[in-house]
Order: C-alpha cells, then structure tokens, then sequence
C-alpha cells in the first residue's frame, strides 16, 4: 500500500513541477547532421548541459533540480535524437557516436567554447564520451548512475534489451539489469509499472531498440578516458546493476572520483538528497570545473 500511494504522489507531484518548470514550453530546435534536436534553455551563467537518461526527455530527467540550477547557469537541456520533441529515425546507425557528436554540433550552434555537462544513465555515458573524445570542449562531467565498459571485453549493451522492445515486452529486461535486487512489491508492483508507463509515453518500440544498439558506438578505449584531463565526478547507488561500470571507470581515469550512496538503486539514486548536493558541489567547485567566469566559456 505504501509504494502504492508513494508512485500516486510522485506522479500528481511531477505533473505540477512539470507546470511550473523554466523548461516549460516546446523550446527551440536545430539541424544536426540531418536531424533535428530540441532542447530547452533557461537561465544565466556558465553554459551547463543536462544530458537525459535512455526512453525519457530532457524536462522529464532534469525537472527536479533545473530550477535551483537556473540560478547560476545558462542550462541548456537537449532530447537526445530518438526522444522527446526530437526526430526519431529508426535503426542503429543513426544513434551511438551521433548522439555525442549531437552534444559538440549543439555547443557549436549556440556558439558555446566550452561547457560543463551533467548526464543519467544514458547521458552519463555520453558525458564520459564526450569528456574523452572532445575533451577541449568540457569543463567538468558529472555523471550520474552511469560508467565506463570495456569494449574490448565484453559487449557493450545487452542485445536481449534490444530485442525485448522489439518483441513488445516492454521494460522489463532492461528494468532487470539496472535493478537486479528489486523485487516486484519493492518497485511498486502493478502500479509502480503503470507510473513508469506514464511517464515515458507511447513510445515507439523499434526507435527504443535502434537507440540502445547504437549505444554499442559510444564505446571509448580504456587510454582515451586515461589520457582526458577532464575531472570526472560519478554519483550512483550501491543496489545499481550499473555499478560495476562505475567502478570499472574509477579504475581507469586518475582524474575520476566516485561517490556510491546506500540503499539506492538506478530509478531512485537521482531522487537522493546526496545525489543532489553532490552535483551541486561538483559543478561549482572552480578546482574541477574551471572558472565560473563566461569569458572562458563563449
């Protein structure tokens, strides 16, 4: 009964923070290499991108913290191509390193030198991607319930993810491995299901699969990342199926810290006071981040 009335508050409770978020509104968009991208901007300062985690949007991701955040960055939030208000093409090639590119084309769009950049889950991975591939254009990444995957070791994604959306079985796969200790009641049951459902919209099944393969193409060597100067700062939860991949990250990159917060798993850990502080911290730490001047930034 709990998580039943829990998931019922949430839901009323984001509907109205929805409402009311500087994000509101159906933003602006630009062409990237054929596609087009939305995003949403609000705020003044240093440019700070908010990067969304895989089947949500960027004002769904972000909306808990985006107004706070406003108050000392220009913020910037994109729907990653396959999501939101942005185009959706079908197949895997149109995903993976162009969703980064996709980060470098939207700074170069608003004219942005550098920026620090904030991702989850699926952002995370492309923050980190970005941090190695372009390290000249990131401040600072923060990266939240996210990691590194050794593509020379093993695969990158599970294919059987993929294949489920494709199958129409929905969530469930994937909920399983980003959750492996959840138990059916723990995550809300029924209800917790249909919550998420309503969250994320009809989205079409066969998109959802061709972004997730394609994330296979975001892979970076082990020397990329150990050879970025760009200071990393990883917050995730200790019950995350993703927190081999965080520690596997830690191992790597001397520049890469790693803050693991009890009793949290993949859906809950962005919801958490210390995931929140910590991000706050990072961002306006000037050791790791850089200068909060605009000069260096534009």
């Amino acid at each position: 009964m709990f998580y039943r009335l829990f998931y019922c508050l949430i839901f009323v409770t984001s509907l109205f923070i929805s409402a009311c978020s500087p994000l509101s509104g159906q933003g602006q968009s630009f062409n990237s290499g054929g596609v087009k991208i939305q995003y949403h901007e609000a705020g003044e300062g240093p440019p700070l991108f908010l990067l969304h985690g895989f089947a949500l949007d960027g004002k769904m991701q972000w909306r808990g913290v985006v107004s706070e955040l406003t108050n000392n960055y220009r913020v910037i939030v994109p729907d990653h191509r396959g999501h939101g208000g942005s185009d959706k093409p079908k197949g895997k090639e149109h995903y993976g390193r162009h969703m980064v590119d996709d980060v470098i084309r939207l700074m170069d769009h608003l004219e942005i030198k550098r920026a620090r950049i904030a991702g989850m889950s699926m952002g995370g991975f492309i923050t980190v991607a970005v941090a190695a591939i372009y390290p000249e254009r990131i401040s600072c990444g923060f990266v939240g319930a996210a990691g590194w995957v050794d593509p020379m070791t093993e695969p990158v994604f599970d294919e059987e993810v993929a294949l489920a959306f494709e199958r129409g079985e929905g969530f469930d796969r994937l909920n399983q491995m980003l959750n492996p200790e959840n138990d059916p009641e723990a995550g809300g049951g029924w209800l917790g299901k249909l919550f998420f459902n309503l969250m994320i919209g009809d989205q079409d099944p066969m998109v959802l699969a061709s972004v997730y393969r394609g994330m296979a193409d975001v892979a970076i060597t082990s020397e990329m990342i150990a050879s970025s100067p760009v200071e990393l700062l990883t917050v995730i939860g200790d019950k995350d199926g993703l927190l081999p991949r965080a520690h596997a990250l830690d191992a790597i990159s001397a520049k890469h810290n790693l803050i693991i917060v009890k009793n949290k798993d993949h859906g809950s850990i962005g919801t958490a006071d210390e995931f929140d502080t910590a991000m706050q911290l990072f961002l306006a730490n000037e050791t790791a981040c850089g200068t909060t001047s605009l000069k260096d930034d534009k």
